[in-house]
């Protein structure tokens, strides 16, 4: 079975964005929502074939594919890197996403699922 992703608790908001974080074993999933309660970005982190992989999307933008790198480890706290190219993975992103979604608001959920078709 595989693991839906949850809600992480006490996420702190940037600027007079609400920003909420979900996450499952080898998933990541942020969405910035505004105001009025409309998503304006999100960002998913997922573990493909290739290693961390990240689709992200910003109101007004089209999808964007990354390669998450690890940059530093400093006392156990870990950096990351997104190195953004063209590559068309939304195929993917779904599939993974697909498959550990049933718990999100279905807001949420419908919202990524539609900027990922």
């Amino acid at each position: 079975m595989t693991e839906s992703l949850h809600e992480v608790a006490h996420v702190q908001p940037e600027g007079h964005l609400r920003k909420s974080w979900f996450a499952a074993r080898d998933c990541e999933l942020f969405v910035w929502e505004d105001a009025t309660g409309a998503i304006v970005a999100f960002q998913f982190c997922f573990e493909a074939k290739r290693g961390r992989e990240a689709v992200e999307w910003r109101a007004g933008h089209e999808v964007h594919h990354a390669e998450v790198e690890e940059t530093s480890v400093v006392m156990k706290n870990r950096t990351h890197t997104l190195r953004f190219d063209n590559a068309e993975r939304k195929a993917e992103a779904l599939a993974v996403f697909e498959r550990i979604c049933a718990t999100l608001p279905h807001h949420i959920a419908e919202m990524v699922r539609g900027r990922l078709t």
